[in-house]
């Protein structure tokens, strides 16, 4: 009887210990498989990250690139804008000899009988015919009076007009008719002369100088007649 008992209990023990190892294996086959979905899913995870960073960051690189690009064209063009306006601004003025003379002395207004003169220089003037007569000798044009040296003389050089104002000193800036200009004083030999450099917008400039004789009576008179006809300077 203890043998027959020995024997089944010793039965019951392999087959516990058999379910035992099973149990065993199967639990560590589940957990196996847990961790591998695990570790799939993370690495899963970390493609789609990867990719969706890239993705943002090659979004945000074009943006700015593209944002980049059109500010450069937009300064670029702006600047060509301002560049050729400015070039071209005395030109733009589309300035035109007036119908009449007038000149202002002691805070009154006063047409004169004058003229318009048109030249081969290419420019028109309005002059006063009772105090000058016109005439072109010695590539200028000069309106003279009929005693003294007392003038109004025109000339035009080929240089540009930021060429020829570098070589001057002493200058102040005004304007012509329009037209952007300096000019120089100086007295000489009884005679006030003033010199006006002129911006026509071309690669030329003009010269208009008046000499008046240097007294109060004549700067007050005729001084303002010859003040009167340099701002009716127009190009054709």
């Amino acid at each position: 009887m203890k043998i027959k008992e020995f024997l089944r209990n010793k039965k019951v023990f392999k087959v516990g210990g058999i379910l035992v190892i099973a149990m065993l294996v199967l639990t560590g086959c589940e957990s196996k498989k847990d961790n591998t979905k695990t570790a799939e899913n993370a690495t899963q995870n970390q493609v789609q990250n990867v990719s969706e960073n890239t993705t943002k960051q090659t979004e945000n690189t074009t943006k700015n690139t593209t944002k980049n690009e059109t500010s450069g064209s937009n300064t670029t063009a702006n600047n060509t804008t301002n560049n050729n306006a400015s070039s071209s601004s005395s030109e733009n003025k589309k300035a035109t000899t007036s119908k009449e003379l007038t000149v202002n002395r002691e805070g009154m207004s006063e047409n004169v009988p004058s003229k318009e003169y048109s030249s081969s220089l290419g420019y028109t003037i309005r002059y006063a015919t009772d105090n000058f007569k016109a005439s072109h000798h010695d590539d200028k044009d000069w309106f003279e009076t009929s005693v003294g040296i007392d003038c109004v003389v025109v000339e035009k050089e080929n240089v540009s007009y930021s060429k020829k104002i570098s070589s001057i000193s002493n200058y102040k800036k005004t304007t012509v008719n329009g037209y952007e200009a300096v000019y120089t004083t100086r007295r000489a030999e009884g005679q006030y002369e003033t010199t006006y450099y002129v911006n026509t917008g071309k690669d030329s400039t003009y010269m208009i100088t008046t000499s008046c004789l240097d007294t109060t009576e004549y700067l007050e008179g005729l001084g303002h007649i010859m003040d009167a006809m340099v701002q009716t300077f127009a190009l054709k």
